[in-house]
């Protein structure tokens, strides 16, 4: 077997390729919701152990939280754009701001996350969904992340994309 033969036995087009790299990056993605859902059911338990829920006008108890650590982060990509808000008659040009928003890089993974992750949450009546965080000294706001988040003197390190999960029972 001559090299020339070697190297057309071994060569792949860009496509496969590329293929090949979705597949692997949808496969991280479905191991990586199942890692995230064994640690988001056992901070929920904590919760409940510790008493941190709220009791519903139904008597139901509810557990609200925001799943941090998940792997995800590293899907989106933080940008910038600068906006003016509060425009008066008297201010035209109005007040000048920050709008900061993510943008999705890796939608291979993201997806079959998300997708595995919605169908473990189904089987133990957990809504998850994913947001935007901004936590700035502790006060929390939510924010769409395709939306994004408007403000004055915005510091990218007090942002993340979390997943929210909520449940009663």
């Amino acid at each position: 077997m001559s090299f020339r033969d070697e190297l057309n036995s071994v060569s792949r087009t860009p496509e496969e390729v590329q293929k090949i790299a979705q597949n692997e990056e949808y496969a991280c993605g479905l191991q990586s919701a199942i890692l995230d859902y064994k640690e988001i059911k056992e901070e929920m338990l904590e919760l409940a152990n510790s008493g941190a829920y709220t009791v519903l006008p139904n008597g139901k108890h509810q557990i609200h939280m925001y799943y941090k650590f998940s792997s995800i982060q590293a899907d989106f990509q933080l940008k910038r754009t600068e906006t003016r808000v509060n425009k008066t008659i008297l201010n035209r040009k109005g007040s000048y701001a920050y709008r900061m928003y993510y943008v999705k890089n890796n939608h291979y993974h993201y997806d079959a996350y998300m997708e595995k992750l919605k169908e473990l949450s189904k089987n133990d009546d957990i809504d998850v969904r994913t947001v935007g965080l901004y936590d700035y000294h502790n006060n929390l706001q939510v924010f769409d992340i395709n939306s994004g988040f408007v403000g004055f003197a915005l510091l990218e390190n007090h942002f993340s994309v979390c997943i929210e999960c909520k449940t009663e029972y």
